[in-house]
């Protein structure tokens, strides 16, 4: 939860995608320390970044972030909604591409514009 209030936070820095692929790439347990650390290997403002990290709305965020993931079935991470199918955890790649591809085609029947040019991308 402190990982996500910080990456939250960096966006008030403008700096959330890269807190959030910095934080996913370290692997394993990430501690308030290692959070810091990211932080300052991306020249945050860290006294900033602690103050928004209090920030009511970025609780608010991460508590209907929450709220949907019940709502879906989805207790952990990762967790993904392609198209109509909720998949609560990790899966091949394959099979996460044969859930786009299948989304895509299901969208295409129905009129949809799936903002893609059918390639896999």
């Amino acid at each position: 939860m402190f990982a996500a209030r910080a990456a939250l936070a960096a966006a008030k820095q403008d700096a959330y995608e890269e807190m959030h692929f910095a934080l996913m790439g370290r692997g394993g347990q990430i501690d308030d320390m290692a959070v810091f650390t990211v932080a300052e290997e991306l020249d945050l403002d860290i006294e900033r970044l602690s103050n928004d990290m209090r920030d009511p709305a970025i609780e608010a965020h991460i508590e209907k972030s929450y709220e949907i993931a019940r709502a879906l079935g989805i207790n952990g991470t990762p967790g993904f909604v392609i198209g109509e199918q909720v998949i609560p955890g990790a899966i091949p790649g394959a099979q996460m591409r044969a859930a786009i591809r299948q989304a895509r085609r299901d969208a295409e029947r129905l009129g949809e514009d799936t903002g893609q040019d059918g390639s896999e991308g």
